[in-house]
C-alpha cells in the first residue's frame, strides 16, 4: 500500500510541478541550440575554415598527425553533435506532452530519464561550444598578431 502512495505522489508531483516546466524548458533549449548551431557553424566556416591559411595549416601540419583528416571534418562533427543535441531536446519536449500525459509511474520514470539524458547532453554541448569558441578566438587572435 505504501508503494501505491509513493507512486501517486510521484504522478501528482510530475503532473502539477514538472510536466509543463520541462516541456517549455526543453522547447526553449531546442530553439536555442538550433540558433547556436546555425550561428556557430556559419561563423566558423566564414572566419576559420574558409581561410586559405587555415586550410594550408590543415594540409601541412595536421596531416602529419592524422593523414585522414579533412579540412571541414571537425566542423562537420560539431554540426552533427549539435544536431543530435537539438534533436534530443526537442524529442524530450515532445515527450512531455505525449507520453507525459499517461499518468503511470513507468511513463514518468522514462520521461525523467530521457530528460536527464538531454540535460547532461546539453551540458556537454555547452562545454564543446565553449572550447570551440576559445579555439576560434585564439585562432583569430594569432591571425591578427601575425598580420598586425
Amino acid at each position: 500500500m505504501q508503494y501505491l502512495i509513493a507512486q501517486d505522489t510521484l504522478i501528482l508531483f510530475y503532473t502539477q510541478n514538472l510536466r509543463s516546466h520541462l516541456f517549455y524548458g526543453f522547447l526553449i533549449l531546442s530553439c536555442f541550440l538550433f540558433i547556436i548551431k546555425i550561428f556557430l557553424i556559419f561563423c566558423l566556416d566564414q572566419d576559420v575554415y574558409s581561410d586559405p591559411e587555415y586550410q594550408q595549416w590543415i594540409l601541412n601540419v595536421a596531416k602529419k598527425y592524422n593523414p585522414t583528416i579533412k579540412i571541414y571534418g571537425s566542423l562537420k562533427r560539431l554540426d552533427t553533435f549539435l544536431f543530435y543535441c537539438y534533436f534530443i531536446t526537442i524529442i524530450s519536449s515532445i515527450l512531455q506532452i505525449t507520453i507525459g500525459l499517461i499518468e503511470q509511474q513507468w511513463s514518468i520514470l522514462f520521461i525523467l530519464f530521457f530528460s536527464s539524458t538531454a540535460g547532461i547532453l546539453y551540458i556537454i554541448t555547452i562545454i564543446i561550444i565553449h572550447i570551440s569558441m576559445q579555439s576560434w578566438i585564439n585562432y583569430l587572435n594569432e591571425k591578427a598578431e601575425k598580420n598586425g
